[in-house]
């Protein structure tokens, strides 16, 4: 008995919309991957298989077979689905310089290694990857920039009930690493159907109450800020619970354009080292109790 047996079979069809929703999204910027990728992570994340299983490392275990199927280099609906961009869509900047020596490059490019950047790659892709650093000082590409570490972080859409959409956009990721989402809506100023309607936006996370804005916050300025990061504090400190390594960290909270990027806490430390010229520590922002 495969993997493909062992699993629900809607189960598994969703793992591979959202594959096939990557690899349309990397070769143009159609709106219907897009919103694929959306419907196929609630699917996932509201799928009742997620409620059977024992415990975290028993999640983590499903998420990453799940994962694998979605991105064996198999036909499905008549085009390959594949796990990554391939390399020649994605050519290397030709105006970029690194300012450190070849020496220098290759520490780097161990750390981030050692540090779990590219745990979830295939080993070649790994090995590709460390090799690009190597050579190029470049930041790294896979890794940071593709769906199962950036998640696009609208402060104006989250404010509006987009809490729920980046949850769903989370919860496969969120799934590899022993975190299984249960998230409810407890009171929805946008939804006139719903009885705290004009109050408060409250959610709750896995059974942690998460006040998302209320309705004085939702008022003033900061509620597009509060909306990216609530959230995402309460996240963090589930996957703290549940042992992983990873924690969200965002750039640009509360921006239309903002990032959360699920990192190590080790290749996070990597990357904003000033001894390598790479991120500022303020991009990688950790998302924590106390900050406002």
């Amino acid at each position: 008995m495969n993997d493909s047996t062992v699993f629900p079979a809607e189960l598994v069809a969703a793992y591979r919309k959202l594959a096939r929703s990557r690899e349309q999204g990397w070769r143009d910027t159609s709106p219907d991957a897009a919103w694929d990728y959306r419907t196929a992570s609630r699917e996932i994340r509201l799928h009742p298989f997620w409620r059977t299983l024992p415990g975290p490392a028993a999640v983590a275990d499903a998420g990453r077979r799940l994962r694998a199927l979605s991105v064996l280099p198999a036909r499905d609906g008549g085009r390959p689905v594949v796990p990554y961009l391939p390399l020649e869509l994605d050519p290397p900047n030709p105006g970029w310089t690194s300012a450190l020596d070849p020496a220098g490059r290759a520490r780097y490019a161990a750390r981030l290694d050692a540090a779990g950047l590219w745990d979830r790659l295939p080993p070649d892709l790994r090995a590709q990857e460390r090799r690009r650093v190597e050579l190029t000082g470049a930041a790294p590409r896979h890794g940071l920039d593709y769906r199962d570490r950036q998640f696009f972080a609208d402060g104006e859409e989250l404010f509006e009930r987009g809490a729920m959409h980046l949850l769903d956009e989370l919860a496969p990721s969120l799934a590899e690493l022993g975190l299984a989402l249960d998230v409810a809506v407890l009171s929805d100023p946008y939804d006139p159907g719903s009885p705290a309607a004009g109050s408060d936006y409250v959610i709750e996370i896995n059974g942690a109450l998460c006040r998302v804005w209320t309705a004085q916050e939702g008022r003033g300025d900061a509620g597009w800020y509060l909306a990216t990061v609530r959230p995402l504090i309460v996240v963090n400190e589930l996957l703290e619970a549940v042992g992983a390594r990873e924690r969200l960290y965002v750039d640009g909270a509360g921006n239309d354009d903002g990032c959360a990027y699920l990192l190590p806490a080790e290749a996070r430390a990597v990357l904003v080292d000033p001894g390598y010229g790479g991120w500022p520590a303020s991009s990688l922002t950790l998302m924590e109790r106390g900050l406002w």
